[in-house]
């Protein structure tokens, strides 16, 4: 797996540089709103092609392609690794915003450690 800096290397004319991010495809879970939206945005800013997922539709039109499903379940997490291989063959880099609903069937994460290890069994487990 790259790093971000080999997946995203630094834009010689500076970080605000429109089209930074040219040709790049970025995957952001969480994607709809706050912190995931923003995070959106500023890749399409920089020119990337971005996707973004969450449960619920964003309540505006965006210009990331959006995926609908549910990342703490298998089903949902198949779903989007089907659509970003079927629309983009390859993902350059993955922001996993959305993980507060990781473990809700289960009893909260106690540590930062736990909540780690989860994601990494539940991402692993579909690749």
């Amino acid at each position: 797996m790259k790093t971000v800096e080999e997946a995203m290397p630094a834009s010689e004319t500076g970080t605000n540089a429109l089209g930074e991010f040219k040709g790049k495809h970025v995957l952001v879970t969480g994607g709809t709103k706050g912190a995931g939206k923003a995070i959106a945005a500023r890749f399409l800013q920089g020119g990337a092609t971005v996707a973004i997922t969450a449960r619920s539709a964003p309540p505006e039109t965006t210009a990331a392609h959006f995926i609908q499903a549910d990342v703490s379940t298998p089903e949902g997490t198949a779903h989007v690794i089907g659509e970003i291989l079927s629309r983009f063959k390859s993902v350059d880099l993955i922001i996993h915003h959305g993980t507060h609903h990781l473990n809700r069937h289960k009893r909260p994460c106690s540590t930062v450690a736990q909540h780690s290890k989860i994601s990494a069994q539940k991402a692993q487990n579909h690749f």
